[in-house]
């Protein structure tokens, strides 16, 4: 991963990354809750440090929650969520950002480009997929979209 993280910074020499999640094993229905917080907080660490200077936006996938595949209409609930989010804190620019993560696994922000500006009418959406996902056992109860986010 480092190598493809270096290749990426110092070949390709994007704008941004956008990092989409997943990063925990997809060891479906072997994986611990421990095993998945380790796993994101040390995949978080290697992707900060290997595209570093370079503006990142991140989404959280499908496995990096535990049990995979489900996250509560509170994702502050889930005990994976709440034990790698720390790890994710340099990604988000204000409390805002970090406040809408926690609340629905989603976020909004400006776009900037590698000279660190904001590009003008630029908005990256991090979207939580995982919310309308059919087989997300958590959600089965609610008939419309959590907090308005879609």
């Amino acid at each position: 991963m480092d190598n493809l993280l270096a290749y990426v910074k110092d070949q390709i020499q994007p704008d941004a990354v956008m990092w989409t999640g997943d990063s925990a094993s997809h060891d479906y229905g072997h994986q611990s809750l421990n095993e998945t917080v380790t796993e994101v907080e040390n995949v978080t660490e290697h992707v900060l440090k290997g595209v570093a200077g370079i503006p990142l936006y991140s989404a959280i996938g499908n496995h990096d929650a535990f049990p995979q595949d489900m996250i509560q209409a509170n994702p502050e609930l889930n005990e994976a969520i709440q034990g790698w989010a720390h790890s994710w804190d340099p990604l988000f620019k204000d409390d805002k950002q970090k406040a809408d993560f926690m609340k629905r696994a989603s976020y909004s922000a400006p776009l900037r480009s590698a000279s660190d500006k904001d590009l003008p009418l630029a908005k990256v959406i991090s979207l939580n997929t995982i919310w309308c996902y059919s087989s997300n056992y958590e959600n089965m109860g609610f008939a419309k979209d959590p907090e308005g986010t879609l």
